[in-house]
């Protein structure tokens, strides 16, 4: 539901996919959700030198149950899912990080909410059997989720925390995992150091799930007045993060409040108060271009962003690129938007997105350019607040 902001939330989100465990209900009713529009967004207490218990995990398919943890010890938990494209992915960079810091001391402990006979089939078969040396747990009653992930605000996976001491020293994705790690190792680690971009990284996240909330039940109703309410209502929590929440006004308003006039001069009013910011002139772009719901597609202002954000990148930036290439293609132009992805995807690193541009070029080789198609609107009640 409501894949009109996903494309927002998409271009200032985490690398990180959701887990699968199921998520809480939204309120069910619009006044519910206003209700809670004026309340402040919480603060994690699961954050780098929050001290946290030892998951109490039930099964364990490999290596001695972990029931404490040992003193000056460092431990790491993969959270993980065998059906997860993006941790098989990431599998060989966190075998590699048990393979040199295990014979240090380090414990590694692969956390999955499966069943145990399916994880003990997935690790009886390459590559997982040969790679995966350390501990493996069936944790489906989500204890390790409710001693480490669910005090950050936010769950994903692939996700490692690391914790020494029954302190947690950093968790994030394994990508971003080997830097920490050796200074955790070495010694040289301050938590606090990190503590108030991981805390202020939770709050937004918190802040995210409550407009998605929200929006689902602005959607029922067709009155966006509530969810307006609530962007304002965010601003003064989160002076810095302004242009995140104008730009998601943005999105709502070229597309399902079906106030794309107001929603167009909005956006160029962002990007005059915005000069440097990249992020909100590539999110403007593809959801102008790529947005099942916006009501009306301004391609000059969609290219005029894609261009501003590719000039601040100096060319150099595969986000700012693949945008380009999204627009030139909506615009017609073939050739200019296969030059615009191929030399993204000469610059992507990272393997999941570089599979996406590799299937968007194919797509700009292949079908005909053009602007999508808008579809009509979710709800026939939907009507301007």
């Amino acid at each position: 539901m409501l894949r009109l902001l996903a494309f927002c939330v998409a271009a200032f989100a985490g690398s990180c996919v959701p887990s699968t465990r199921p998520q809480s209900a939204p309120a069910s009713t619009t006044s519910a959700a206003a209700d809670s529009i004026h309340t402040r967004i919480p603060a994690p207490w699961v954050y780098p030198g929050a001290t946290v218990p030892c998951p109490k995990v039930a099964g364990w398919v490999r290596g001695e149950p972990i029931v404490r943890f040992a003193p000056r010890t460092i431990y790491v938990f993969d959270f993980f899912s065998t059906t997860c494209d993006h941790c098989e992915e990431v599998g060989p960079l966190v075998a590699e990080l048990a393979r040199i810091h295990q014979p240090q001391g380090v414990v590694f402990v692969g956390v999955s909410a499966e069943r145990k006979e399916i994880i003990a089939q997935w690790l009886a078969s390459p590559p997982q059997k040969d790679d995966i040396t350390y501990r493996i747990a069936s944790d489906p009653a989500h204890a390790a989720d409710r001693a480490l992930q669910d005090g950050t605000l936010r769950r994903a996976t692939p996700i490692l925390f690391i914790v020494r001491d029954g302190i947690v020293q950093w968790y994030g994705h394994p990508n971003e995992a080997q830097a920490p790690l050796e200074a955790i190792v070495a010694g040289t680690w301050d938590p606090a150091s990190v503590k108030d971009r991981f805390v202020k990284d939770a709050r937004m996240f918190s802040a995210k799930a409550k407009i998605e909330a929200l929006a689902r039940e602005c959607e029922k109703s067709g009155q966006w007045a509530p969810m307006f309410e609530l962007l304002d209502a965010l601003n003064p929590q989160f002076p810095e993060e302004r242009t995140q929440f104008d730009v998601q006004r943005f999105v709502i308003m070229i597309g399902i409040a079906g106030q794309p006039e107001a929603g167009y001069v909005l956006g160029r009013e962002i990007a005059l108060r915005n000069p440097r910011d990249a992020v909100s002139r590539r999110a403007m772009a593809r959801t102008t271009v790529n947005s099942p719901f916006a009501r009306v597609r301004d391609l000059d202002f969609a290219l005029a962003m894609a261009l501003e954000a590719n000039a601040l990148g100096r060319e150099e930036d595969p986000l700012a690129l693949a945008a380009l290439a999204m627009v030139h293609f909506a615009r017609g132009n073939r050739e200019k938007a296969i030059e615009a992805q191929e030399r993204a995807i000469e610059l992507q690193k990272d393997p999941g997105l570089l599979t996406t541009y590799r299937g968007d070029l194919e797509k700009y080789r292949t079908q005909p350019p053009g602007p999508l198609e808008v579809k009509a609107a979710a709800s026939a009640t939907v009507k301007s607040p």
